[in-house]
């Protein structure tokens, strides 16, 4: 038997990777209790242990390898007839993504985020590329998150705190704004996809990445221990891309009739996926019609439920969501979809439009007109690729499901 132990740890991704690489893995969210009682049973072949036992663990563990042993730091535990060897693939897995990534720390200044046994073991990692300086930022120490000032001039940040895990995808662990020389950030929280401090950065032009790359090496390493074989490495970046495409939402945007919900729907065919349209979502949880909230109420309150709506549905994975005309103006909107999403604008032609009287802002030609001018350069900015729909809603549908399955 294999699995995860940890606590509060609903949001983990590793069943599916273990899956992938070929055998059954569990998860095991328990208290320290049950932590105790379940590690002197030691009924199982091997573990990954997570927050918050990562330390706590080596008191169950009758050997640890050089890694674990200088850190003080286990997040694998390999049962061998009984006795329980425990390492730390943390260290690999990190190294791993920094070298795909590839993330330049000589002669960098590098900032870390939190102090935890995550924080070691990339301290311990970065070391050996001969950085110019390391520094963790923490709540409590030397170097608190009140003296920012101290490292404005840092070049690279990397985030090991909880913070913007989910379900709290709007908190962010660091302010960026007057980081001015920053170069790269790396985020080991791997759901969401992207946190707010990763989407932020690449916002900003500025390389970030997520932790999944860190999570999929560092379970391969896992796993060859359990085993006692090697994987080709290849294996990683293929897990992760099938992970990630299995995961990313695909979030249609664009212009009021340009086929987006239609769109949502023959995807959600051929995918497999469920499909949420944010304007029926919203009348579903009114119990009423866009235009009558539109009318009662007017535009900014539908705004309020529009932005209610998206940041539930932002949480989800694997789901194809068809926005409203107007939900990319929001610019909070458009951070929590690409948290874990790839918006597609569909776009078609202001000609083939079509102008229909349940659209409260596009009940006329100069009405769609005026909102063509003002919303296209919205859409632009905030789209990660374009998908034509002046031709047959098969070819659209083709195109996405093509350019999901083909980016990398």
């Amino acid at each position: 038997m294999f699995g995860l132990v940890g606590h509060n740890i609903s949001y983990t991704f590793s069943p599916e990777i273990h899956q992938a690489l070929g055998y059954t893995y569990k998860v095991f969210d328990m208290n320290e209790d049950e932590l105790d009682i379940f590690m002197k049973a030691r009924n199982f072949n091997g573990l990954n242990v997570t927050i918050p036992y990562k330390q706590k663990i080596i008191e169950y563990c009758d050997e640890l390898d050089e890694s674990a042993k200088a850190l003080q730091v286990v997040n694998t535990i390999v049962n061998i007839d009984g006795k329980l060897i425990g390492y730390n693939t943390d260290t690999r897995g990190f190294k791993f993504a920094l070298d795909h990534y590839n993330v330049q720390i000589k002669d960098k200044k590098v900032l870390i985020l939190g102090s935890g046994s995550t924080s070691q073991s990339i301290t311990s990692i970065l070391e050996t590329y001969d950085p110019k300086i390391i520094a963790c930022m923490s709540r409590k120490g030397d170097l608190t998150y009140d003296h920012v000032h101290a490292v404005i001039d840092y070049e690279i940040i990397i985030n090991t705190t909880p913070v913007g895990v989910f379900p709290h995808l709007n908190e962010s662990a660091l302010d960026l704004k007057p980081f001015k020389q920053l170069e790269q950030i790396i985020d080991v929280i791997y759901n969401p996809l992207r946190t707010q401090l990763v989407s932020v950065a690449i916002s900003q032009h500025i390389p970030a990445y997520g932790g999944l790359m860190m999570l999929v090496a560092q379970a391969v390493f896992s796993s060859e221990i359990f085993f006692n074989k090697t994987v080709d490495k290849r294996k990683i970046v293929d897990v992760f891309n099938q992970l990630l495409k299995q995961k990313e939402n695909i979030v249609l945007i664009g212009m009021p009739a340009a086929g987006k919900s239609s769109l949502a729907k023959r995807l959600s065919e051929k995918m497999n996926r469920d499909f949420f349209d944010v304007d029926a979502c919203i009348e579903e949880k009114t119990g009423q019609p866009i235009s009558s909230i539109f009318e009662q109420y007017g535009e900014s309150h539908f705004r309020k439920l529009e932005s209610e709506v998206i940041s539930d549905l932002s949480l989800k994975q694997g789901i194809i969501i068809a926005t409203g005309g107007g939900s990319i103006l929001n610019d909070q909107n458009v951070k929590s979809l690409k948290q874990n999403g790839i918006l597609y604008f569909v776009d078609r032609d202001l000609d083939a439009l079509k102008i229909e009287a349940h659209r409260p802002l596009a009940r006329n030609k100069s009405a769609l007109q005026a909102l063509y001018t003002e919303r296209y350069p919205h859409y632009q900015s905030a789209m990660d690729t374009l998908i034509d729909n002046n031709k047959t809603l098969d070819d659209a549908t083709a195109a996405i499901i093509k350019e999901h399955l083909c980016a990398s």
